[in-house]
């Protein structure tokens, strides 16, 4: 792990060349575990709850990461990461239902969200749909 001046102030990424690609977790030993999963992977920074692999899967490089609980290190992350080059972000970890049926530890692909938290208006753009029946807070 090489962590320089240069780096990204919170998240000590690299503040330019990182993959477009990354996958984000809460938990960082599940940045860890998921980054196990990578080939050659390696550690790039880790302060506080937010902690960074890079790596490749089946040829793709990809920016592993966590960002803690909550939205506001969400918030942070996402715009560390944005700002280091990485165009697209995928969510890997825990989320809520409001939809019956659901059991623990099934896999869920949202295709809406929620907009009650203060944050996702700064990152969700107004025109994605929100979860049928739900009022957004925007």
């Amino acid at each position: 792990m090489h962590e320089s001046a240069s780096d990204q102030p919170l998240t000590g990424l690299p503040a330019t060349g990182l993959p477009a690609h990354a996958v984000v977790v809460g938990d960082p030993a599940r940045a860890a575990q998921v980054a196990d999963r990578l080939d050659g992977p390696r550690e790039l920074a880790h302060r506080r709850e937010f902690r960074s692999f890079l790596g490749s899967w089946r040829g793709v490089p990809v920016v592993v990461a966590s960002h803690g609980v909550g939205a506001p290190g969400a918030m942070c992350l996402f715009q560390e990461l944005a700002d280091g080059g990485v165009r697209s972000v995928v969510r890997l970890g825990t989320a809520g239902a409001l939809q019956p049926g659901l059991g623990d530890g099934e896999l869920v692909i949202g295709e809406a969200c929620v907009r009650d938290d203060g944050v996702t208006g700064q990152l969700v753009p107004d025109t994605f749909p929100v979860a049928d029946g739900v009022e957004s807070a925007i």
